[in-house]
């Protein structure tokens, strides 16, 4: 039996929008041309898939999922602070996340616990300011992407337990890098400064 299915879309100045979720579930949440705009989606048990796509100034999204599949896909287009965290524990994990500010900064923090892990992160600040990642892989085959065009990049990974293996690509000035592996282990990191 196929339990919640949320599929949400806004468009209006200010909004705030949850979803929680047991079971077998898909939440996709879309807020265009909204200013502030809140995103919060609670995942837990089985087939678990989260989308959030948020176009506005100040976008922000939080993104909680226990158990199953998984799988996050955020992409946030903005003005302002671009902002989002995700806690993915157990089984198939999996996060895409896109942050692209037409001006302002990007500020991603992710936890990824157990099983097959992955994550690619792309942020990207268009008017040159602050862009930061900090992600956090525990338990089994973990893998990363990770990359950063703009001013001031700061990028923290750690990896801790089993196959490892990242792709780090910072461009701009200010680059601050920090990397800390143990299991598989490999790391091939690419830094471009102007």
């Amino acid at each position: 039996m196929r339990n919640a299915l949320a599929l949400v879309f806004v468009v209006s100045a200010l909004s705030s929008v949850s979803a929680a979720q047991a079971g077998t579930s898909l939440a996709e949440i879309d807020q265009i041309g909204t200013m502030n705009a809140v995103a919060t989606i609670d995942q837990s048990g089985s087939s678990n898939t989260a989308y959030v796509h948020q176009a506005g100034g100040s976008p922000s999204a939080s993104i909680s999922m226990r158990g199953s599949h998984n799988e996050a896909d955020i992409v946030q287009q903005g003005a302002g602070v671009d902002r989002f965290d995700a806690v993915i524990t157990g089984a198939g994990n999996q996060l895409d996340a896109q942050q692209r500010a037409l001006v302002g900064t990007n500020i991603a923090t992710a936890d990824i616990r157990g099983n097959d892990n992955s994550a690619s992160i792309v942020q990207t600040a268009l008017g040159g300011d602050a862009n930061s990642i900090r992600l956090t892989q525990q338990g089994s085959d973990n893998s990363a992407a990770l990359s950063q065009v703009g001013g001031g990049n700061q990028m923290g990974l750690t990896q801790k337990g089993d196959g490892n293996g990242a792709a780090l690509s910072q461009t701009g000035y200010g680059l601050g890098l920090t990397i800390t592996q143990t299991g598989g282990q490999s790391v091939s990191i690419a830094q471009t400064g102007h």
